[in-house]
């Protein structure tokens, strides 16, 4: 089966299967899609935006997390079905969704002719210690703490050779590292001072390889999931890592909350990440949901839970 929808696909050229992504897709169309590729200055936003202009129907990405959450915000508002074929090093956002990341020839069918449905779009305002403030997209998640450090710490090398793996590489060096003091808001109520190795809000709920680790989080409820994670001890970890796994263990160092704003200082500059890509120097936090913005084809009619 071919599609006659006037497709757009955005595709990172630094992923070693890019080409065979677009090849797996122009197969799923009766027409030659239109091809863009991503770059440092447009990671894929402007150029989403660019291709709905040129009357674009459908939108595919083929890239990572960072890709897929800058095209994702690029089409917010506009109605526009974006479908994923991932080809990152995670792929966290494609797993939530019920997409197996090698699957390549069923994710190109499923991103051309599946059926979009409306996710929340998350959005992380950040201000640095040089004075500077962005303001970046996300689709699963945003921390700041050492969740962040931990991925700034991944190594390239050992990213390049086992993919998500390395994470935990870099998160074993950081397991211990001291709570941080920060200052935590939820939406209009007064902030109230932790002390958090991580203060994380989730929009949705799985981290790599599938583990749960915000039950609450649906990117369907225009809400998110905030986690204070105040882990001091090695048995702290043991009891995380086993209420991720689902079994019947309360890990007492993590609080949960559900809010539409999280806003959180910390005593002093630390890093932010956002679905895997992480900022150092930042000195305050905003999160913000924008519900129901995107409409994404996911691998499954409900989003992993």
């Amino acid at each position: 089966m071919t599609t006659t929808e006037a497709i757009a696909v955005i595709a990172n050229p630094s992923k070693p299967q890019w080409r065979k992504a677009i090849q797996a897709i122009e197969r799923e169309c009766a027409e030659p899609p239109a091809v863009i590729t991503t770059t440092v200055e447009d990671p894929g936003a402007g150029v989403a935006r660019q291709a709905i202009a040129d009357g674009a129907q459908r939108l595919v990405v083929c890239g990572g997390d960072g890709t897929v959450r800058e095209v994702a915000a690029g089409t917010a508002g506009s109605g526009i079905p974006v479908g994923v074929v991932p080809i990152g090093t995670a792929n966290i956002f494609a797993r939530n969704i019920h997409l197996a990341p090698r699957a390549l020839a069923a994710n190109a069918a499923r991103a051309v002719h599946g059926e979009a449905r409306a996710l929340d779009l998350g959005w992380a305002t950040l201000h640095t210690a040089d004075g500077g403030e962005r303001r970046l997209p996300f689709l699963v998640l945003a921390g700041i703490g050492n969740d962040a450090a931990t991925v700034l710490g991944t190594r390239a090398i050992i990213k390049s050779r086992v993919g998500w793996l390395a994470y935990f590489e870099s998160g074993a060096r950081h397991l211990l590292h001291r709570p941080i003091p920060m200052e935590v808001a939820l939406d209009d109520e007064p902030a109230r001072q932790v002390q958090a190795w991580s203060v994380l809000a989730a929009n949705c709920p799985r981290v790599p390889p599938g583990i749960l680790v915000f039950p609450g989080a649906d990117p369907t409820n225009g809400r998110l999931e905030t986690l204070v994670a105040s882990v001091r001890w090695p048995h702290q970890w043991a009891a995380v890592a086993a209420q991720g796994l689902r079994m019947p263990v309360r890990a007492s160092a993590l609080r949960y909350a559900a809010c539409s704003r999280l806003r959180v200082t910390p005593s002093r500059p630390v890093p932010t990440q956002v679905d895997g890509d992480a900022v150092a120097g930042v000195t305050s936090l905003t999160v913000t949901i924008d519900p129901a913005s995107v409409r994404i084809v996911g691998g499954s009619q409900r989003p992993s839970a």
